[in-house]
């Protein structure tokens, strides 16, 4: 389902679904031991993929009704880790919807958080000047520029079998705006995105060259995805994700 239509169900926005929904995905990938974010990705397509069987339940009773073979004469193998993992899979898999829904009545249901206010401090008079020193004018509070606070760029996480490939990125204007700038590119069409899956991204600007320089305006609900992603896109027309990134960076970086 989609997530305006689970948002629907639930009574919530579809930002919430995604957020609950990426939340979950992360639960189920510590309990994989998949540190990979393309791990994650993989795994979240495999999810997509599933038949309505996976998720109800009837696969695992299905299995769990086969008689079971005992060869006489032999002792059972220990079983390895990667099988014992497989095993936890179908049960992971039904965690996974359960806590993607409770994560959504959560956040639908939480209220706002309450706000204190500080108290002004009383203003000290200031002392008078000596009355042989006549005091110089203030200057006025138009004339004096608010500092502005400082940029941070964080170094983009090379992605693929590029080499040579280095980038940085920086969020400017409170969050408004992103700079990209990347060179060492294989010549080629690249597409910057806010990515959270592969079917999950809204692209920001489509480039070709060897080098990016680019100030992009950051849309209002930049918040709900988790990386800046650069990916190369082949001249096929399609205007998906082609699922093949070569520079990535979290956008939670950018905004610390």
């Amino acid at each position: 389902m989609k997530p305006e239509e689970i948002g629907e169900l639930l009574g919530t926005d579809p930002e919430s679904v995604v957020a609950a929904r990426e939340a979950a995905l992360e639960q189920l990938g510590r309990e994989l031991d998949m540190e990979d974010p393309s791990q994650i990705d993989e795994l979240r397509a495999r999810l997509a993929e599933l038949p309505s069987e996976a998720w109800t339940g009837t696969a695992t009773a299905a299995a769990a009704s086969r008689p079971k073979l005992k060869v006489v004469g032999h002792e059972p193998a220990e079983p390895s880790h990667a099988e014992r993992r497989r095993s936890r899979l179908p049960l992971l898999l039904a965690l996974l919807a359960i806590a993607a829904i409770a994560l959504v009545v959560v956040l639908a249901s939480s209220g706002g958080d309450g706000n204190t206010a500080s108290k002004p401090q009383a203003n000290n008079p200031a002392p008078k000047p000596p009355a042989s020193k006549p005091s110089k004018p203030a200057k006025p509070a138009s004339s004096q520029k608010p500092a502005q606070p400082a940029q941070k760029t964080v170094r983009l996480s090379m992605l693929g079998s590029a080499s040579g490939v280095s980038g940085t990125a920086a969020v400017t204007q409170g969050g408004k705006r992103l700079v990209i700038r990347a060179g060492g590119l294989p010549p080629g069409a690249y597409q910057v995105w806010l990515y959270n899956s592969v079917i999950d991204a809204v692209s920001l600007t489509k480039v070709e060259g060897t080098k990016l320089t680019l100030d992009l305006k950051l849309p209002a609900n930049a918040s709900h995805y988790r990386y800046v992603d650069v990916s190369s896109e082949p001249a096929d027309g399609n205007p998906n994700h082609s699922g093949e990134s070569v520079m990535r960076v979290r956008l939670a970086k950018l905004a610390r």
